[in-house]
């Protein structure tokens, strides 16, 4: 997969999860997974190489 298959796929992720999290609310268990979930998607999406399209 290319890092900009790979970067759009990971956005995605991040939005989905992020509506999920909108979901849940406040629930203890649930909300804390999600949030753990969204900040490693979103660590993977800050470790990938720039691509040339990101670039100024």
């Amino acid at each position: 997969m290319t890092p900009g298959r790979k970067r759009e796929q990971l956005r995605l992720q991040i939005l989905e999860t992020q509506r999920m999290l909108d979901l849940v609310g406040a629930h203890p268990i649930m909300s804390a997974s999600f949030q753990d979930r969204l900040s490693q998607l979103q660590q993977q999406l800050d470790d990938l190489p720039a691509d040339n399209k990101d670039l100024p």
